[in-house]
């Protein structure tokens, strides 16, 4: 067991990447990712990116990235992770990758699991975490809004009504706020409700 900024952990974390950015955006897959999407871009900071799930296939390549780099893939389910990330190189025709997946179990390339820490409950709460044992000190949750709205890649009409209804993903932010205090904010949603927005100047703080 290791500890990093206060968080116990179990695993292997990967090597953090241009090791001089504090930046790290958390794409999800929330109704709204595109347009977040978009709204980050405008900040034109550079930034790693950690893609939640499906948003690992759909995150665009380099060149139409706006300046962000994508480094991870996570999910809870590391069979999951892996099938998606074998997928995006068959869609963009990747023989060689600079991302990684990690998840709590094998056979993710770096399996990372927090016993301490409850309740975790999405994949972007989990993505925090790592990213805060990583040292990232600059957060951006990206299409993460934890609300009812859906999934971007869903039909228009349908809706995601347990985000809502169950208390145990507000205290996924809220309990475990002391993980993140002031180093984690959201674009949109619920968790932007909970954390704050960004701005330039704060994602800039750390330069």
């Amino acid at each position: 067991m290791s500890t990093i900024n206060d968080i116990r952990y179990e695993g292997v974390l990967p090597t953090k990447p241009r090791g001089d950015c504090p930046r790290l955006g958390i794409v999800g897959c929330g109704r709204n990712m595109w347009d977040d999407l978009a709204r980050f871009y405008k900040f034109d900071v550079q930034c790693d990116i950690m893609t939640v799930n499906l948003s690992g296939l759909f995150f665009p390549k380099p060149s139409e990235a706006g300046g962000c780099i994508h480094r991870f893939m996570v999910a809870m389910d590391g069979g999951n992770v892996q099938f998606i990330k074998g997928l995006r190189q068959i869609k963009y025709h990747e023989p060689i990758v600079n991302y990684v997946s990690i998840s709590v179990e094998k056979p993710a390339d770096y399996v990372v699991d927090f016993p301490d820490v409850y309740p975790i409950a999405w994949t972007a709460v989990y993505g925090a975490l790592l990213a805060r044992v990583m040292d990232y000190r600059r957060i951006v949750l990206i299409g993460c809004p934890h609300d009812n709205s859906g999934h971007f890649y869903d039909p228009p009409w349908v809706r995601t009504p347990t985000f809502n209804s169950c208390e145990v993903h507000r205290e996924a932010w809220t309990v475990n706020e002391r993980y993140w205090k002031g180093t984690l904010r959201s674009m949109s949603g619920k968790t932007r409700e909970w954390l704050g927005e960004p701005t330039r100047e704060w994602l800039l703080e750390e330069e």
